[in-house]
């Protein structure tokens, strides 16, 4: 799913387990990282730490609980990331 925030581009990924979530995730991070754009993850603590686990020394990468971003519904999502400034 894309979506558009300003210049930001915004990616749902789905995996049938978990080494297809964090194939798709880390190559979708490492292809924003490698063209200068800023990455923010958002997802569960169980996903994060799988992501952190392949992509270790990343510390350009914003990571954000899901709750802090979508718990709140999606005018809260939109003001979430504005103050991430991405």
């Amino acid at each position: 799913m894309d979506g558009a925030a300003g210049s930001a581009r915004h990616r749902a990924l789905i995996g049938a387990s978990d080494s297809e979530l964090v194939d798709g995730t880390v190559a979708f991070v490492c292809a924003g990282l490698d063209a200068g754009e800023p990455v923010v993850v958002v997802c569960s603590d169980e996903t994060t730490q799988l992501l952190q686990q392949a992509l270790p020394d990343r510390p350009q990468v914003v990571w954000t609980a899901w709750p802090d971003v979508y718990g709140n519904g999606p005018a809260a999502a939109i003001t979430a990331v504005r103050r991430l400034g991405v």
